[in-house]
């Protein structure tokens, strides 16, 4: 579901149809060879305009981001879109913007969602990664966990993708275009940074 689903998003330019497509309507499918097996793609939702991250929740509706700024709450069964409600405000430039989001691995239990975007401060922009809870399709609870440093004035990567398991929360930031600081330690660029999934830094 998760593979499939994805390639809902970029498989339209992506990939060369085995027969003519239909209208990019929701509804509408095509079918594809690949070197894994034959697949089908089909149209789940449409009004997105820059996807970048999607998790499913355990009821099977996804969140997506968009990279704009805003999150929806997808039905994929209906395919009904409902926008979230208490989204930070992010720097929407170039590669910035609303960026991953993923699940907690026990989302059952805790209700967390763990989302990153850019921001823009006083001395330039920075990757940010926040938690929080859904409630209404509404964020709630938000925590800041993480906030990359340095902020820097560019608008080029940033990154970022999370990933959760094992009690540890995984962020990959990109290095903004500043290539010698990601072989700096002293700096957050161009890394990979392990927290524990509420924020604390392991020893």
């Amino acid at each position: 579901m998760r593979f499939v689903f994805v390639t809902m998003f970029v498989a339209l330019t992506s990939v060369h149809a085995q027969s003519q497509r239909s209208a990019d309507t929701v509804g509408a499918s095509w079918e594809y060879d690949s070197q894994l097996g034959r697949y089908r793609v089909e149209v789940v939702a449409t009004g997105v305009r820059v996807p970048f991250g999607m998790a499913f929740l355990p009821d099977s509706r996804a969140l997506v981001t968009d990279r704009p700024g805003t999150l929806w709450l997808l039905d994929i069964r209906t395919g009904a879109m409902t926008r979230v409600a208490g989204v930070p405000a992010v720097s929407d430039s170039v590669d910035g913007g609303l960026l991953d989001i993923e699940v907690h691995p026990d989302y059952a239990r805790t209700g967390w969602l763990y989302f990153s975007y850019s921001e823009k401060t006083d001395t330039g922009k920075a990757t940010v990664v926040e938690r929080a809870r859904l409630r209404d399709a509404r964020l709630v609870d938000r925590q800041r966990l993480f906030t990359a440093y340095p902020a820097v004035a560019g608008d080029y990567h940033f990154g970022s993708r999370l990933a959760l398991t094992d009690g540890y929360l995984f962020i990959t930031l990109g290095e903004r275009e500043l290539s010698a600081l990601a072989q700096e330690l002293w700096t957050d660029l161009g890394k990979i940074v392990r927290l524990y999934d509420d924020g604390r830094i392991p020893n």
